[in-house]
């Protein structure tokens, strides 16, 4: 049987065992992942190269992605120039070093429909985190700088600005490569709102807290924001691919993202987001999910009324963009929150970045409840999408819509009754081994 671990000095809220454990479940191998703890003292001694030849894989984190480089028979030319390992793989006692990062960010921009392709960049922080970023970044994009709080010239071959530099700057991607606004220091930011809102992308490599204020402010601005959770399980990948000798499809990678996020977000208790078209029966199952989970429940809607002091026909009579406008607006006052159930309005989903908060911020829940279904209970004079198109209107909307309810939800509940839907949601958001 195959033994791999990830070392480093302080693994007391790893991901890698869950994200490697779950490849080897879908591949069918066997083997072990272990996490392996290495004191600062311990490193460089000779002992340590040693317990890396007991293993045939091993993934490195910080601090060690350096310090580890003196203890490696043979490292790859990427990895020479980022001037970090963070995977290596042992053959016949010889260790190999590689850094799968690179990899794992490049795969985390396409996923999330991210192309730097000839646009500007800036990274924030000019550590070991950066180097990676850097070494793809300068290879496809127009123009990438770094931005450093130390005063220098270039780093890793790409300029370096200051801070106070970076607020003279603006372009495509606005990628945070510092720990600034980690758990547990979660209201720190890199950058502040003057800084955010000079760039159409925001991504942070962070991905605990699963919002970090980084990305929060960058999504009350109406930018394309994006977490570091799909690079880790991506650059993981990779190390499977140089561990196996093969290459690990996206399907793969996907699958085991899709499960251990949402996994993840059962665990820290994340909202949930029910979607579905206007009478689909969203606010009846949210009450009573909340209810049965003891939970906050908040109808997205009248919240908007509560907030603007308007009901939603009147706001629509100063048009769907500006009620479209304040729904985000009303959707990110919940986005820090957990332990809520939030019933959005059947057009939230219609906005890209009301998508993305949910996503980044809960599960989302769809319910599918069929047309003819929900005509029969209908009132059209309280809809004001509807209420001239009467049917025709309704079929019209519905058709438009429900590919985005599909592809934008992590649970497609095809309703079938309320009592059946809830016990069905409730077995649904057990955690899944």
């Amino acid at each position: 049987m195959k033994k791999y671990c990830v070392i480093g000095e302080k693994l007391s809220h790893t991901m890698s065992p869950q994200i490697h454990n779950e490849f080897f479940k879908i591949m069918n191998i066997e083997a072990t992942y272990d996490v392996v703890e290495i004191a600062m003292s311990d490193i460089d001694l000779p002992k340590t190269k040693e317990l890396l030849k007991q293993y045939d894989g091993i993934n490195v984190t910080v601090p060690y992605k350096q310090n580890v480089m003196k203890h490696l028979d043979w490292i790859s030319e990427e990895a020479l120039e980022i001037g970090a390992v963070n995977t290596i793989k042992n053959v016949d006692g010889k260790l190999y070093g590689y850094n799968s990062d690179p990899y794992g960010f490049e795969k985390m921009l396409t996923y999330n429909n991210i192309e730097p392709l000839n646009k500007d960049c800036i990274v924030l922080g000019a550590g070991g985190a950066a180097k990676s970023l850097i070494y793809y970044l300068k290879k496809v994009v127009k123009n990438v700088k770094v931005v450093s709080r130390n005063k220098k010239n270039t780093f890793n071959g790409v300029e370096c600005i200051t801070y106070n530099e970076l607020k003279k700057e603006n372009g495509y991607l606005l990628v945070n490569a510092t720990p600034v606004g980690m758990f547990p220091k979660v209201n720190d930011i890199p950058v502040k709102e003057n800084i955010i809102k000079n760039f159409d992308c925001i991504v942070d490599i962070i991905y605990n807290p699963l919002l970090t204020k980084f990305l929060e402010i960058g999504l009350s601005l109406n930018k394309k924001c994006v977490s570091g959770f799909y690079m880790l399980v991506a650059q993981a990948m990779k190390s499977q691919s140089i561990w196996q000798d093969k290459e690990i499809s996206i399907d793969v990678i996907n699958q085991i993202f899709n499960k251990i996020e949402i996994n993840r977000k059962k665990t820290l208790n994340s909202n949930i987001y029910l979607t579905g078209m206007m009478g689909s029966g969203k606010s009846v199952i949210g009450k009573r999910l909340a209810k049965m989970l003891n939970w906050e429940y908040v109808d997205l809607d009248n919240y908007i009324s509560y907030k603007y002091k308007k009901s939603i026909p009147e706001m629509f009579e100063k048009g769907e963009q500006y009620f479209r406008e304040c729904e985000t607006e009303a959707l990110l006052d919940y986005a820090s929150k957990r332990r809520v159930i939030v019933s959005t309005g059947g057009g939230t989903i219609t906005r890209s970045i009301n998508r993305d908060i949910m996503k980044l911020t809960g599960i989302i829940l769809f319910r599918d409840r069929k047309p003819k279904d929900i005509l029969s209970t209908m009132n059209y004079s309280k809809r004001p999408l509807i209420k001239e198109g009467g049917e025709k209107a309704f079929y019209e909307i519905y058709n438009n819509r429900y590919e985005l309810y599909k592809n934008n939800c992590d649970y497609h509940l095809n309703s079938i009754g309320i009592d059946e839907d809830l016990n069905t949601i409730m077995e649904w958001m057990k955690y899944e081994n």
